[in-house]
């Protein structure tokens, strides 16, 4: 996209829109210098243009476009893709092939819900203020998920390798068993492990009162 060919889109879109100064319309762009030019903003005001940009490296957020249109767009194009090859057989596509290919993506992708969708995911109309508020909201959310499985995963790693440690120390027994109780959701030990370290407490626990009844000399 040039200046030129912008000022061109620029008269279309007027006469499409029949606006006027006493019937305004809002036109939202990217913040790209071929859209902000002098030309551009003196024909916009003559015509009742609002222009309106963008903030740099927020098209990901604020892009109607990149929220529901471009997603659908690249999904119909390498169907519409696969259905050329297929139909066919042994012949490659050519840059005159292209526009057939583009045109059934773009039916497809470009509809009026689809539209219409960007512009609500993004909260321009019908507006809506929170909308960012609410994504990173839902992002953080996801972050948060992630560290506490990531914590879940330390702390069965650490328990395991208590347990593994336990069997050459028995004297840590009681250790492991109070780490049980304080994580019974976090920690995963086996039925396996948890009998074997019921087991050698028991043992643990014969051992001691022996210990009391052998007589001392």
């Amino acid at each position: 996209m040039n200046e030129d060919l912008f000022v061109d889109y620029m008269l279309r879109f007027i006469q499409h829109t029949g606006c006027t100064k006493e019937r305004p319309v809002l036109l939202i762009l990217d913040n790209v210098e071929e859209h902000i030019t002098i030309k551009t903003i003196d024909l916009a005001r003559e015509n009742g243009v609002l222009l309106l940009t963008l903030p740099s490296h927020t098209s990901h957020r604020l892009q109607p476009l990149d929220k529901a249109v471009y997603g659908p767009f690249k999904k119909a194009y390498n169907a519409a893709m696969d259905g050329w090859i297929r139909s066919h057989p042994g012949r490659t596509v050519t840059i005159y092939d292209i526009p057939t290919i583009v045109s059934e993506a773009h039916l497809c992708a470009m509809s009026q819900r689809n539209i219409k969708a960007g512009f609500a995911a993004t909260g321009i109309y019908p507006y809506n203020s929170w909308m960012l508020i609410l994504l990173q909201l839902q992002l953080l959310t996801v972050k948060i998920l992630k560290q506490m499985q990531m914590l879940q995963i330390w702390i069965q790693f650490l328990v395991q390798a208590q347990v593994l440690w336990v069997h050459c120390r028995s004297q840590d027994l009681v250790l492991v068993a109070w780490v049980n109780s304080l994580f019974p959701v976090l920690v995963n030990t086996s039925r396996h492990q948890q009998s074997i370290l019921s087991q050698e407490l028991n043992q643990e626990k014969q051992k001691g009162e022996e210990r009391k009844e052998q007589p001392k000399y």
